[in-house]
């Protein structure tokens, strides 16, 4: 007997709902008795759900997944995208002739786990006895039929045999044939590049569904398939507009595709619905997350003495909390409500107190109380604020979100900006903040300020803490940050927008504290636009052509350099550092010998800042713009007119090209870039493979990196001629190599000859 095929568990979201769908799917796959891995990129929630019989599985999303996705999906879909293609890369090389692709954080079979492999393993024997690659679950596409065919990955059987790979090389170009435009589409993603493949017979897609199987797809629906239809039981109304479903199909269903295959396992919608009502984690359908706090904080501060845990709401909010926290094995003593009608009940087993019970409680014992109530949680807060409990939760969790990033951003804010830093508002507002985040994150935000600006109510023991100084007082270069909830704080703030005094200060609420230190990141790299004024720089390529006696030239003569991604190969065999080392690749930001250079100015996007700060002192940063004004052939590329926007493009080379020309050089030459590839997709579609062919100066093996030389050529050719509008001259110093767009010159003959 065949052995059963490996499964992929894909998970990102580090939400308790997320870890529950996680390990439901556990269960069905130790049912199946089958081998499996976990493709995870979020290490917190790694750290969450590793124990000693999982510590082995777990496998990053692969980068030439990445690579191959990043110009065929949208950006905010690439990192999906690469969880759902490093399935098809990892098994082909482990030679795993099948495997099930599972998005195992937002989906759940509503069935035990041993029924649930038993379903699975019939739909895999049937697939595996049709003409079929991939085979999916019907978790909405009977929704998209109305639109278009749409297939869908969730819970996939996969075979190997198909050469995946090159359907997606030659996608792009495929695309364009069929006269197809991006507009068109409804998400631009993975999903969608398989239904399209699939629809014209790239790729034998099917989809299958089971008779009255209960299913819960993340919090956009429950729903189940009874007698020929997709019938739902509950859906968002974000959902309900996004496919926009009237209410008779919400009420009668919708039909299921007749080309779509019913699998009847005689599991009764009783039965599944029982499972999915006995589980409230998955029953509840408000949000991803119950609670938005850590669920180990709460933990550990129980285990901190024998503190006994109280939650205040003892309605729909705190029956959700009471399941989420018995999932962790957590165990509250009480509820505590303010209604009389429920004070001496018992919900689930926990009695409930009255406040004047609470409050007797806490005069005898440690008390952490959870509010699990949001239609009441301001007034609740206040009403605890008079007895010696500790508040775990001390926002509302329509404003949580808002704090926790708040505090991570100004982490990174205070760390990368040298002028002065004031609050100004609500003094316990930052206070709060700060006392829940330094258990959290082990920082203490309100060292880094400089102080508070003067107000009438700002409390004594503030002044006493902090430098508190008239408004009128502030230097010119101070960065004052407003409290989001206090809005006379606002009201003083358009006040001196009527004085005229707002332009000498960087006023911005709590909330838009991201956008502000990304306007304070740019800034620095806005001082390089025409900095250099003339002259003449170098744009180095990685191809094979490039040799140390060059890099020793340019060094010699004090060339201004630009590198990119994997230079950092050369440093232990040249001296020259260049003057500019831009990143692309996240595996060349985790390159720690890259960074140990502080002679260097490192070029990267605005989405490393995070990695890139930490690590480095010389780190400009740019914006970079949506891809898909050069995703049709033929290639009509932008080019930058200001810092720190650039277009994106198929090289970084064109990413360099962009930014020396704003920083006002004239002459730009090229060398080593000899626009020599492995693995060439046409725009006809048709994908060239020369296994002999040196790629890059350190590597000599065939790499699964596609490059599209037409739309190279295309981006070359349009910066030639805008640049030479603008007496900007690019020629290509290359030795060899197969680039033509630009004119060649010597390399030796740019150098006198005592220079060399």
């Amino acid at each position: 007997m065949a052995s059963p095929p490996v499964f992929y568990l894909k998970i990102n979201l580090n939400t308790d709902f997320a870890v529950a769908c996680f390990q439901h799917w556990t269960r069905i796959v130790e049912a199946c008795g089958a081998d499996y891995y976990i493709v995870c990129d979020n290490e917190a929630l790694k750290n969450r759900v590793i124990h000693e019989r999982n510590k082995d599985r777990f496998i990053p999303s692969s980068v030439k997944a990445r690579r191959l996705l990043r110009h065929i999906v949208v950006s905010h879909w690439l990192n999906a995208g690469a969880a759902l293609l490093t399935p098809f890369l990892h098994a082909r090389e482990k030679g795993y002739r099948s495997f099930w692709n599972i998005d195992a954080d937002d989906t759940v079979m509503c069935a035990e786990a041993m029924r649930c492999a038993d379903m699975l393993r019939q739909v895999q024997e049937h697939a595996d006895r049709s003409d079929v690659d991939c085979f999916s679950l019907d978790m909405h596409s009977s929704a998209f039929e109305r639109f278009y065919p749409y297939w869908t990955f969730g819970v996939c059987y996969c075979k190997t045999d198909m050469d995946y790979v090159s359907k997606l090389l030659g996608f792009n170009d495929f695309f364009d044939r069929l006269g197809l435009k991006r507009d068109d589409l409804f998400d631009n993603n993975l999903d969608e590049v398989f239904s399209i493949l699939g629809k014209h017979s790239q790729i034998r897609t099917g989809t299958f569904y089971i008779e009255n199987l209960v299913f819960r797809h993340s919090d956009f629906a429950i729903h189940y398939c009874k007698d020929g239809r997709f019938h739902y039981r509950n859906v968002s109304q974000f959902t309900k507009a996004l496919w926009r479903l009237k209410d008779e199909e919400i009420r009668n269903g919708l039909p299921i595709p007749e080309r779509f295959v019913k699998f009847d396992f005689g599991l009764s919608l009783e039965e599944s619905l029982a499972f999915l009502e006995s589980r409230p984690v998955f029953h509840q359908f408000e949000g991803r997350q119950i609670l938005d706090l850590p669920l180990d904080f709460i933990s550990e501060k129980i285990r901190e003495g024998k503190k006994k845990l109280v939650l205040f709401g003892a309605g729909k909010d705190g029956l959700r909390a009471l399941n989420t926290l018995r999932a962790y094995e957590i165990e509250p003593h009480a509820f505590c409500d303010n209604s009389a009608n429920m004070t001496g009940k018992e919900v689930q087993g926990v009695k409930v107190i009255s406040f004047g019970q609470l409050k007797a409680l806490s005069l005898e014992e440690e008390v952490l109380v959870l509010i699990t109530t949001s239609r009441f949680y301001y007034e609740v807060r206040k009403q605890l604020s008079s007895i010696p409990v500790q508040v775990l939760n001390p926002f509302s969790a329509a404003s949580l979100h808002i704090r926790k990033h708040f505090a991570r951003t100004f982490k990174l804010f205070v760390h990368n900006q040298q002028t002065p830093i004031y609050l100004w508002g609500d003094y316990r507002w930052f206070v709060d903040i700060n006392n829940f985040y330094k258990d959290i994150l082990k920082y203490d935000l309100l060292a880094d300020i400089q102080g508070f600006i003067e107000s009438e109510d700002l409390p004594q023991e503030c002044k006493e803490q902090f430098s508190c100084i008239p408004l009128d007082e502030l230097p010119e270069d101070a960065f004052v940050v407003i409290s989001t909830e206090a809005p006379s704080y606002l009201e003083k703030q358009r006040e001196m927008l009527r004085r005229g005094k707002i332009n000498n200060y960087h006023f911005i609420l709590g909330f838009e504290l991201e956008f502000a230190f990304k306007r304070v990141l740019y800034s620095s790299t806005r001082r390089f636009q025409n900095y250099y004024n003339g002259g003449r720089c170098f744009i180095i390529g990685n191809g094979p052509s490039l040799t140390l006696e060059d890099l020793e030239t340019l060094r010699k003569n004090n060339e201004v350099v630009f590198v990119s991604n994997n230079f950092y190969r050369w440093f232990d065999r040249t001296a020259l550092r260049p003057d500019f080392y831009f990143i692309w690749d996240v595996l060349d930001v985790q390159a720690e010998n890259v960074l140990q250079n502080e002679q260097m100015n490192f070029m990267v996007p605005i989405h490393f800042r995070s990695e890139m700060l930490k690590k480095v002192q010389h780190v400009y940063f740019f914006e970079i713009s949506p891809w898909v004004q050069y995703d049709y052939y033929p290639y009509k590329p932008f080019f930058s007119e200001d810092l720190p926007l650039v277009y994106e493009a198929g090289s970084i080379s064109y990413i360099m090209l962009q930014m020396a020309v704003n920083m006002g050089f004239t002459e730009i030459y090229f060398l080593g870039m000899d626009n020599d590839f492995p693995i060439v997709v046409k725009h006809d579609g048709s994908v060239i493979i020369d296994e002999k062919v040196q790629h890059h100066f350190y590597d000599q093996k065939l790499r699964l990196t596609t490059y599209n030389k037409d739309m190279f050529e295309a981006e070359y050719a349009y910066a030639r001629d805008y640049c030479k509008q603008k007496g900007v001259h690019i020629y290509n110093a290359t030795r060899g190599g197969k680039l033509e767009v630009f004119e060649r010159v010597d390399f030796d003959r740019l150098f006198p000859a005592e220079d060399k």
